[in-house]
């Protein structure tokens, strides 16, 4: 008997994927937004943890992303930054 059990992962939206699409391509539609996808806004999201001061693995951890290279795209890294913060 023994056997594990997995946790559900807790669940921010009861909503089928297909309908959050639906929504959200109404809202930009309703408030004017074009040629706007999700990856957009993931990339958004995951540029601004970079840019709060978040390490990769932290921002690995929340974005999802497994494979450490293809988060490497998500960041720009300003040479003045850098110059800042190597004194």
């Amino acid at each position: 008997m023994g056997g594990v059990i997995p946790l559900r992962e807790p669940v921010l939206f009861e909503m089928r994927l297909s309908e959050w699409q639906r929504q959200m391509e109404r809202l930009w539609r309703d408030t004017g937004i074009q040629n706007m996808r999700f990856h957009d806004l993931r990339h958004e999201s995951v540029s601004r943890l970079f840019e709060s001061g978040f390490n990769v693995m932290e921002v690995a951890t929340v974005s999802g992303h497994k494979c450490l290279q293809h988060l490497k795209r998500y960041t720009h890294i300003k040479p003045e930054s850098l110059v800042a913060r190597m004194g």
